[in-house]
């Protein structure tokens, strides 16, 4: 899940332009106000820019910066401000949606396309939505979302166009869909209609657009052929390729390449060697970007003393940590803490969001009742 809308532009601002919005939002300009706290937030390149960038997320939305409200709300969702209070982020969000904000819209029609923090999806709600916003609208990231809804419905054809406009207007996360729509997609049995076409064009938009999560899938389906290929000298070569890309989505803001990265030292896979240092060090960088798995990895490796050197507060709040961040495995953990006598200056958060879906989850788990089963025995 990408931790900020509207984005990826953010991991490109030079030093000298880093610089001139520090300047500015130091002279009380709020849009530079906002926009370096956007920056901020995505990039994270200090271990207090999250802090920075609400402090200066409130100062932009004091001067009517609607943007920044939308802001706010997402720090909200995802835990920011020290608790996640999804009340709170969806006042937030309300209160830009009313003011007619597309950031707002944008944010919100992700949530119902996504089903995130809590949203049920409901794509039928989402086209209709985006039918009508397109039809006053020429914001790019709605011919990409409607793009994307099309997509996951199969439909293919009409997603195309969508997805074309959105891209030739600068929305770099639309390479990866655009991808798949131009090599026509995915078959009824879930396999790719042309996997040679849709390489091609991955490689392609991932290197034009410098999206980090394209550059990324590209790189990760270098990686499960590896262990099929004979020639050592091939592979040697498509080991280095896929270090190389991983590195270059890394850089480019990508937590699920730290991630894999992390994964190929801890599992010794793809031709990296076993070095769990290492492995832990990706993990680190993948959980500053917004990476639950990265969280739930590190969490692991610490209950299981596989390295030194951290806290078992640490290893709880990297689990609580991927919980706000939607992993299920690390609900579960942060429930079990919880009841352990743990993580108690966080009980409303956990009760009122993550012991409902582990209860519900171990209710899933539970055979049908037909008098043969005791839940008390």
């Amino acid at each position: 899940m990408r931790k900020f809308a509207l984005s990826s532009n953010m991991f490109h601002l030079t030093d000298e332009q880093v610089q001139q919005l520090e300047q500015q939002a130091a002279e009380g300009n709020a849009e530079a106000c906002y926009k370096l706290g956007r920056y901020l937030y995505c990039v994270r390149p200090e271990s207090d820019s999250v802090d920075r960038a609400a402090v200066l997320f409130m100062q932009a939305k004091a001067e009517g910066v609607v943007d920044a409200t939308v802001a706010i709300s997402l720090m909200w969702y995802n835990g920011d401000f020290g608790m996640v209070d999804r009340t709170k982020g969806k006042q937030f969000l309300l209160e830009a949606l009313e003011k007619e904000n597309e950031f707002a819209a944008f944010v919100y029609l992700r949530k119902l396309i996504y089903g995130h923090h809590g949203f049920e999806v409901d794509t039928d709600k989402a086209l209709t939505m985006l039918k009508a916003l397109v039809e006053k609208s020429d914001n790019p990231n709605f011919y990409y979302l409607l793009g994307v809804v099309y997509q996951i419905q199969g439909n293919y054809a009409e997603s195309l166009p969508w997805l074309e406009k959105a891209y030739a207007e600068g929305v770099g996360e639309s390479a990866i869909d655009l991808a798949l729509a131009r090599s026509g997609g995915f078959t009824a049995e879930g396999n790719f209609a042309d996997y040679d076409a849709y390489m091609k064009e991955l490689d392609q938009l991932s290197a034009e657009s410098q999206d980090g999560f394209a550059t990324y899938l590209y790189a990760a389906l270098l990686a499960p052929n590896y262990d099929e290929l004979e020639d050592e000298a091939q592979k040697a070569e498509v080991h280095e390729a896929i270090k190389f890309e991983m590195a270059n989505a890394l850089a480019r803001g990508c937590g699920e390449a730290a991630l894999f990265l992390g994964d190929a030292y801890y599992d010794a896979t793809c031709g990296f060697e076993e070095d769990l240092a290492r492995a832990i060090s990706y993990y680190a960088k993948g959980a500053i970007l917004g990476s639950a798995d990265c969280y739930g990895r590190m969490y692991e490796m610490v209950v299981a003393e596989e390295i030194k050197g951290y806290s078992q507060d640490f290893a709880d709040n990297c689990a609580l940590s991927a919980a706000r961040l939607g992993s299920q495995d690390m609900m579960r953990q942060v429930v079990a803490i919880y009841k352990a006598g743990r993580l108690t200056d966080f009980a409303a958060e956990i009760e009122q969001y993550y012991l409902p879906v582990v209860e519900a989850m171990d209710d899933d788990d539970m055979p049908d009742d037909d008098g043969r089963y005791d839940a008390y025995a």
